[in-house]
């Protein structure tokens, strides 16, 4: 699957932008922290664009279920990681995911996915700068995201995996000749979690691993008995 991304560039006397330059080492993912239905991928590239609020805040590309936006080029800064002059700042590509109300919030991590990917090859970036922006600043920050880190960074190998031409590493557990799809799991005390499952002859199958990650359970398997085994 193939995704197009829209420029929406800063100009270059933006106030809410650096402008410095940078070779991107680290790719950094956030969620924007917005629950409003009108918090769209294109609703924050107008916020950028009218200056942030007056805040010192940018950042490169904003993902949600339809758009893929970019704000600033990747070879410059932003100010998005909270680190200052850290290496989140001034050597880490930023990356928003939206998170508004009814948002098909799979297709969201998918397109996500897709475009960490490309710009993984692109700037030779490997899966281990790949980083939350918690690892930058402590804030719990993809907030959405950051349960199903695992969930997502197979996303990316798949993305990877599909560019190369090849099956990445733990891809067994995809049932063959399948299509992906978005699946809501209900959880305990009311809350919900998108998965991404595998439609196969009529029926739907997501991986167990995935569903331990989001009760945040832990999976151990016995390869000798074939059991798997989930426990706190």
């Amino acid at each position: 699957m193939t995704y197009s991304v829209k420029q929406r560039l800063l100009p270059q006397e933006a106030p809410n932008k650096p402008k410095r330059a940078m070779k991107p080492l680290y790719i950094t993912i956030h969620n924007t922290d917005n629950t409003d239905r009108g918090a769209t991928a294109d609703a924050h590239a107008r916020y950028l664009l009218n200056g942030s609020g007056g805040a010192k805040k940018s950042w490169h590309y904003t993902v949600d279920d339809h758009d893929i936006i970019q704000h600033l080029e990747d070879t410059e800064q932003g100010w998005h990681a909270g680190d200052g002059k850290g290496l989140g700042n001034t050597m880490s590509i930023g990356i928003e995911i939206c998170m508004y109300e009814n948002m098909n919030e799979m297709l969201a991590w998918r397109q996500a996915s897709w475009l960490v990917a490309q710009l993984m090859k692109k700037h030779n970036i490997p899966l281990s700068r790949i980083v939350p922006h918690r690892h930058w600043s402590g804030k719990g920050c993809p907030s959405r995201l950051l349960p199903h880190w695992q969930t997502f960074t197979r996303m990316i190998e798949r993305v990877l995996a599909d560019i190369k031409g090849t099956n990445p590493t733990g891809a067994g557990d995809k049932p063959s000749q399948s299509s992906q799809v978005p699946v809501n799991v209900n959880l305990p005390e009311g809350k919900t979690s998108a998965l991404e499952g595998h439609l196969l002859n009529g029926h739907v199958y997501v991986p167990l691993r995935d569903i331990a990650e989001a009760l945040q359970l832990k999976l151990l398997w016995d390869n000798t008995n074939k059991r798997a085994t989930l426990s706190k």
